[in-house]
């Protein structure tokens, strides 16, 4: 992952300059919530007021209970993270066979809802519980594939500050 960042900073500078010291990640924190994956659905205005979806409620809920169980000890995060959700999406029962097999196989992408977007801004449902706010994520990545056990998987690894007496890497 390192060696990553390195090749990406020299990538934004150009080669022949110095790479500031390379951050270093923190072991990483797997939330995995069964089922199929949801998207945050649109909120509905009533009486002037904003009021979030039913559903979107009851499975952030769930999203908020799994994610206290995988923190346990673990202090709230209160820095840049990475953030890489994995939505392992149903197959759909009316397909065939064959169509079926070829999705589970990785031939095929579900390319329809939830969008990836809005299967993201689900994970506000992590505020005050995983860390102290979404705006501290850096990077994000999300994937959506087919499974025979849907479920959604969050990856969050804290990026830690390098040390200021450390010396710089040269690219």
């Amino acid at each position: 992952m390192n060696a990553h960042l390195n090749a990406a900073a020299m990538a934004v500078r150009g080669a022949g300059t110095e790479a500031p010291a390379v951050p270093a990640f923190s072991d990483p924190l797997v939330i995995v919530l069964p089922g199929a994956p949801k998207g945050k659905g649109r909120p509905r205005f009533w009486n002037g007021r904003a009021v979030t979806p039913e559903a979107t409620r009851a499975y952030e809920h769930s999203l908020a209970a799994v994610a206290r169980v995988a923190m346990a000890a673990r202090p709230v995060i209160n820095g840049p993270m990475s953030v890489s959700v994995e939505a392992r999406m149903p197959v759909p029962a009316s397909w065939s066979r064959k169509r079926r097999a070829a999705a589970l196989a990785g031939l095929l992408w579900p390319t329809g809802k939830p969008d990836a977007d809005n299967i993201l801004k689900c994970l506000d449902a992590l505020n005050g519980i995983v860390w102290r706010d979404d705006a501290l994520i850096v990077a994000t990545q999300v994937l959506k594939i087919y499974s025979a056990e849907p479920s959604l998987i969050v990856t969050i690894l804290a990026i830690d500050a390098p040390d200021p007496g450390a010396p710089v890497v040269p690219v």
